[in-house]
């Protein structure tokens, strides 16, 4: 399984290097309001089958590019990348996604306006020195709207993380912000 979410990885990110023909974002999340996927708090999402941690402080950013673009719709794939530290382990992830923008303005950039994204595929474990995890899957989804301020992007989402185990099933919201540089194509 690490070996496929590897190869995943590689082959995902690899589109972004030559991603010239192409709107793209990247950009860095600053710590939400609940602390899940970036900031202090991932008791629940990252939850020891054996304890939980003392400390704990996370990090991500993610880059999306848009796929095709018909009027003022834009399909859109992502790809998020982080990580943490804690008291007893730490690790890097990824989450690979999808999405879909709507635009106000047919002039604006493609990855403007309303957004809805889904992870199927949430902050799963590349690189990690841990106890086996009470959470073996998760997925995500949020709604955003994404705005551009000429090449600097704000991205105002509520996101609800899916966590499955296998005695549970839990549902963990989230509000944030996240910040990135906006590369419209032929930009460079």
């Amino acid at each position: 399984m690490k070996r496929l979410c590897l190869i995943l990885f590689v082959l995902f990110s690899s589109t972004f290097v030559f991603a010239t023909d192409f709107d793209f974002i990247i950009q860095g999340y600053l710590p939400t309001i609940s602390g899940f996927s970036a900031g202090n708090y991932n008791q629940e999402i990252y939850k020891l089958e054996d304890g939980q941690f003392d400390w704990y402080k996370s990090f991500c950013g993610e880059g999306r590019i848009d796929i095709l673009t018909k009027d003022r719709w834009t399909l859109s794939a992502g790809f998020l990348c982080g990580g943490f530290v804690s008291s007893q382990v730490d690790g890097m992830n990824f989450s690979l996604g999808v999405g879909l923008y709507h635009k106000n303005k047919p002039e604006a950039f493609n990855l403007t306006g309303t957004c809805l994204y889904f992870y199927p595929m949430y902050l799963l474990p590349i690189m990690f020195n841990y106890q086996p995890l009470y959470y073996k899957w998760k997925s995500a989804w949020d709604i955003g709207y994404n705005y551009c301020f000429e090449y600097l992007s704000l991205y105002l989402f509520q996101r609800n993380i899916l966590l499955f185990s296998a005695k549970e099933f839990k549902v963990v919201p989230e509000i944030g912000l996240a910040i990135g540089l906006y590369f419209p194509k032929h930009s460079f």
